[in-house]
C-alpha cells in the first residue's frame, strides 16, 4: 500500500526511493544491546555519506515477542545498495520503496 508521508519525504528531499534498515540483531540473533549500539553508529555512518536524509526510527513486532530494534530510514538509497547495506549489515531482510512509495520487504537469504 502506498504510504502518502513517504511519498511527501521523497518529494521534500528530491529522491525517488528509500530504505528502512536496522543493525541490531544480525541473522535473528539477539546480542546485547552494547554490540548493537555500536553497529548502529556505524550504519548512521554509512548512510550519511549516502543518504541526503536519513532519520532514526524503530522497528518490532507488533505482538512484542521480539525486541524492538533501532532503525534508520534513508532516503534515495536505490535498491541494489539496500540490499548490498543489508547485506553488509547481516540483516535476513530491508524495507525499500521506489518511486511508487510502497514500502517492500527485500529478502536477503
Amino acid at each position: 500500500m502506498r504510504s502518502v508521508e513517504l511519498a511527501r519525504m521523497h518529494e521534500e528531499a528530491g529522491v525517488a526511493c528509500s530504505l528502512f534498515i536496522t543493525a541490531w540483531n544480525p541473522l535473528g540473533v539477539l546480542r546485547p544491546e552494547a554490540e548493537n549500539q555500536v553497529a548502529h553508529e556505524e550504519l548512521r555512518a554509512v548512510l550519511a555519506a549516502l543518504s541526503p536524509r536519513i532519520v532514526e526510527g524503530a522497528g518490532g513486532e507488533p505482538d512484542g515477542d521480539w525486541p524492538e530494534e533501532r532503525s534508520f530510514l534513508a532516503l534515495g538509497i536505490g535498491e541494489d545498495a539496500a540490499r548490498e547495506l543489508g547485506r553488509r549489515f547481516r540483516q535476513d531482510a530491508v524495507v525499500w520503496s521506489g518511486a511508487d512509495a510502497v514500502p517492500r520487504l527485500l529478502l536477503l537469504r
